[in-house]
């Protein structure tokens, strides 16, 4: 079984994460990809972080139309401080006999020596980046060559959707329309709850 790790804060999820899931799914051949909205931190505050329980929601609807994907709630349960870690050998005690991606953007792949543990999760899954274009793909290959065993990172060169939730977010209070970088469904939502909105 070839299962995908796909975590973020998805804050909120959009059409950018929606285009790059169906294309790793497809490019890597997964049988599932867990989606994992992260937990909020504690100093950020609910204007420009929503809850936990509005992010979920939202990853679940958008992500219910890309089929293998399921949105789980898994980190939100780790007591304490989350890992991407802890994340892995949690997936890979509940399916010990799985292939591991982790799915991550150009600029985590260059900051990942950096997470915790980072050489253990490359022994138990293979690092997936997403590459802006041709030129970064090929700058981020030779980077992971230098730094990394040969095999553990896959980089994709296949365009991303160009937004991202800080964008989303800005937009919104601004009045701005997002219609265009949002599904429907988490449009409605964000108006219907009020979200990333400055209150008076």
């Amino acid at each position: 079984m070839r299962l995908g790790v796909f975590g973020g804060a998805f804050n909120p999820v959009h059409n950018g994460h929606l285009a790059l899931a169906s294309r790793f799914i497809d490019e890597l051949g997964l049988d599932i990809l867990f989606v994992l909205p992260t937990a909020r931190p504690p100093h950020r505050s609910g204007r420009d972080f929503a809850s936990e329980e509005d992010r979920l929601f939202m990853a679940r609807a958008a992500f219910h139309r890309v089929a293998k994907a399921v949105v789980s709630d898994m980190e939100f349960k780790t007591p304490g401080k989350s890992y991407t870690y802890g994340t892995v050998q949690a997936l890979k005690s509940m399916y010990p006999d799985a292939q591991l991606f982790l799915l991550v953007g150009s600029d985590q792949l260059l900051k990942f020596e950096e997470w915790y543990r980072y050489g253990d999760i490359l022994r138990d899954a293979t690092l997936c980046a997403a590459a802006r274009d041709e030129k970064n793909a090929d700058m981020l290959r030779e980077f992971a060559a230098r730094r990394f065993p040969a095999g553990s990172v896959i980089v994709a060169g296949f365009e991303p959707v160009d937004v991202s939730s800080s964008l989303i977010r800005d937009n919104l209070n601004k009045n701005k329309d997002i219609s265009a970088l949002v599904p429907k469904c988490v449009l409605d939502y964000i108006i219907e709850k009020g979200l990333y909105v400055e209150r008076s």
